[in-house]
């Protein structure tokens, strides 16, 4: 794994959630599949497993919603994860006509994006279609969980019921 670089977080919200995200107040978040985009200059190893903690100091908007719904799987770019590249990445992925960014500001009050959240739907496919065609290079993938319900195909895994 890289030390460097741009990251992306699947994460499935099996249930509404309702909850207060530092300054961005009270979010709602509906049941689901997001993802997170993000970036490290040094020592990305371990944020990605802060990030896949469910307890420890709320210090991002990230951890909030980690806490509360897991990390199934991430991407990783090994580049040198610049603020620029890091909001083209999720922009790329924003720009797909099914993905919305329903938490204007969050994880972006560092630059001018609405969001680095973006809502996939109950389906994690086109997040595997995204990092096929728009990732800025070939990114290594990670499951972090059991494969879910939507997700079993983003890993390449055949889904349980087919024989």
């Amino acid at each position: 794994m890289p030390d460097a670089g741009i990251y992306q977080l699947l994460i499935q919200v099996g249930a509404p959630l309702e909850m207060r995200v530092g300054a961005l107040g009270q979010v709602h978040f509906v049941a689901g599949f997001y993802v997170y985009t993000g970036s490290m200059r040094r020592g990305l190893s371990h944020r990605l497993r802060r990030h896949r903690a469910r307890e420890k100091p709320l210090r991002w908007h990230i951890d909030y919603l980690t806490t509360r719904a897991p990390v199934v799987a991430q991407a990783v770019w090994p580049v040198d994860g610049t603020p620029d590249q890091e909001c083209r990445t999720h922009q790329r992925l924003a720009a797909l006509p099914s993905v919305v960014e329903p938490v204007p500001g969050f994880g972006s009050s560092d630059c001018r994006c609405r969001s680095h959240l973006a809502y996939l739907g109950l389906a994690a496919e086109v997040w595997r279609a995204h990092l096929e065609r728009d990732g800025p290079t070939h990114p290594y993938l990670v499951a972090c969980a059991a494969p879910v319900r939507g997700s079993a195909s983003l890993l390449g895994s055949a889904p349980p019921d087919q024989t």
